[in-house]
């Protein structure tokens, strides 16, 4: 038995006459070879594929009552996560309190730091990133994804511990999770360089914090594309000591730019972010990640559990869920094998499952699934 979060369940299409003539045609044609011999899972995703460009030609038919639906979706986030004891509303006011000049002094300083560095914009990250993306209609690259960000998070993970606050839980899965990267990592000599690829505002950045702090001389660095989440993420850093801890906007494809050479880097934390990337990108962040770690250094990736996603939503929710423009690289994301891509990027797996959560405890299927993978020493 799976259980699954709001997300997947936001996405439902209801009982509407175009899903239905679509099961029923879908049915026909799959009962026929080659189709009746796919995997399920495989039928699926196809048939998502085939169904998300009428069912954003649907949506996109309406305009004002897609944006009404994306606001619904959103204010049900915030309705759920208040009932969950996340003071959501309430946080991302606090942040907007400090003033909107001052957020807009922050953004423009990262901005022309970027400029300087020489960091370009992917053309992906426009489409979906500035582009619509969660529910947002610009995407990361605004104010209040930025401010519900930490929160949004806090919510999507908070039925793996159903015995344990929102906080508690997530900071119960990222030390899992670190704990077995650690477990990989290279003994530390003199110093520790850690990148968190697609770092967001912060949370699994100081997560990672909370569990590398003891490593010497540790300088970690997140990294990620939208300006806007990276300023809430130093305003975070800046209320608190974290010695060694910092954020950078940057492309993960493109590291050079942020001063990561070839082999300069220990560790690599990749933490969902890639349910948001085509799947060419992904794999150039992997093969970038496995340029700019040493010889021995370990890479950590957390995301969705496809598997348990194909095998948990019907094809119109997850058909909805590209055409909502929620995560418009979805489809694509399902595609990918982390195992198989890692290793395609040179990386030798090793170790793959779950987070040890009270689900996977309790026999459930996990929506979220973990691999660690090291980078092999010279000659071997």
């Amino acid at each position: 038995m799976a259980t699954t979060g709001q997300v997947q369940a936001a996405f439902g299409s209801g009982e509407d006459v175009f899903s239905r003539a679509f099961d029923a045609a879908w049915a026909v044609l799959t009962s026929e070879e080659p189709f009746s011999t796919m995997p399920e899972a495989e039928k699926k995703l196809l048939a998502t594929q085939m169904m998300k460009q009428a069912c954003r030609a649907q949506l996109d038919a309406n305009m004002d009552a897609k944006q009404k639906k994306r606001e619904g979706i959103l204010n049900g986030y915030r309705d759920y996560a208040e009932k969950q004891g996340i003071t959501w509303r309430a946080n991302a006011a606090a942040l907007r309190d400090r003033g909107m000049d001052v957020w807009e002094k922050e953004l423009n300083d990262i901005q022309q730091e970027a400029a300087k560095r020489g960091v370009v914009v992917p053309s992906y990250y426009e489409v979906a990133g500035q582009g619509p993306l969660h529910s947002y209609a610009e995407g990361n690259c605004n104010w209040e994804a930025a401010f519900d960000a930490y929160d949004a998070f806090l919510l999507v993970h908070c039925h793996h511990f159903p015995s344990l606050s929102p906080q508690a839980c997530f900071d119960a899965i990222h030390a899992d999770v670190n704990r077995r990267l650690l477990a990989h990592a290279p003994a530390a000599a003199g110093s520790t360089t850690v990148l968190d690829l697609g770092a967001g505002s912060g949370t699994s950045t100081f997560a990672a914090y909370r569990a590398m702090q003891h490593l010497p001389g540790l300088r970690l660095v997140g990294v990620d594309l939208s300006p806007h989440f990276v300023a809430v993420a130093r305003h975070r850093l800046a209320t608190g000591s974290y010695p060694g801890l910092e954020f950078c906007y940057g492309d993960a494809q493109a590291l050079e730019p942020l001063g990561f050479g070839a082999g300069s880097v220990d560790v690599v934390l990749i933490s969902e972010t890639t349910h948001e990337m085509p799947l060419a990108v992904t794999r150039r962040v992997f093969r970038e990640a496995h340029r700019v770690l040493r010889a021995g250094g370990a890479i950590g990736w957390l995301d969705l559990n496809r598997d348990q996603i194909l095998a948990d939503n019907p094809v119109a929710n997850l058909a909805n869920r590209v055409a909502m423009d929620n995560e418009p690289y979805f489809d694509e994301f399902l595609q990918l094998d982390p195992i198989a891509e890692l290793g395609a990027a040179g990386f030798v797996v090793q170790d793959a499952g779950y987070p040890a959560t009270e689900l996977v405890k309790a026999g459930k299927v996990c929506s979220i699934r973990l691999v660690i993978a090291t980078k092999q020493a010279a000659g071997l």
